[in-house]
């Protein structure tokens, strides 16, 4: 088991795509393809709890829809949003997953960000 923090999801997706679009032994891809589903459910639940949040503190126009200036959402209450949010983001996650060598790997390039987004599931 690999535990997680919410707040972690983002990183750890980008590094799979990275990761995921590289030509892989049959057994690492399988692993990795496991991996992103096991993933991609956990992010679905963060981003609906997520949308709540900002439905709750954001302010709203006169058709009930958030009020979003410069790309950003107008939230009221920045301060209790910005606690609710870090509630949520620093939930930690279990996700059943044995860590693939780096042999397993081949001889793949990854960057260096994808290396720290996937660190936990690749090791010795």
């Amino acid at each position: 088991m690999i535990t997680l923090k919410l707040g972690e999801l983002k990183e750890i997706v980008n590094g799979l795509n990275q990761i995921m679009g590289e030509k892989l032994p049959v057994k690492t891809a399988w692993a990795f393809t496991k991996l992103a589903k096991l993933i991609q459910k956990e992010v679905q639940m963060y981003e609906e709890n997520r949308k709540k949040l900002i439905d709750t503190y954001c302010k709203k126009d006169e058709k009930g829809k958030p009020v979003i200036n410069d790309g950003q959402y107008n939230i009221d209450d920045k301060e209790s949003f910005g606690k609710e949010f870090t509630e949520l983001s620093n939930i930690e996650i279990k996700i059943d997953f044995k860590p693939v060598s780096f042999n397993d790997l081949g001889d793949i390039k990854l960057s260096p960000v994808a290396m720290i987004a996937l660190e936990k599931f690749v090791g010795d």
